[in-house]
């Protein structure tokens, strides 16, 4: 809730922090943290870039460990 996710017209997911006020960097950086390579356009934009051995457990991964990061 209050995570905001662009639609998908390509490989790259871009989601918007500002509601959780976490900003891009911290985001990124906690992501990688967990093994998840993201990109920061602060200061709340951050970006994904998904390929085909992308399946339902990374995304499943993702989503958790964005989760887990916003409730700090």
């Amino acid at each position: 809730p209050g995570l905001t996710v662009s639609p998908a017209e390509t490989n790259f997911v871009l989601i918007d922090t500002a509601a959780w006020g976490i900003g891009a960097d911290e985001m990124a950086a906690g992501l990688q943290t967990r093994g998840i390579a993201a990109s920061s356009w602060p200061p709340s934009t951050v970006r994904f870039v998904t390929h085909r051995l992308i399946g339902d457990a990374e995304a499943d991964a993702l989503v958790a460990a964005v989760r887990e990061i916003g409730r700090r």
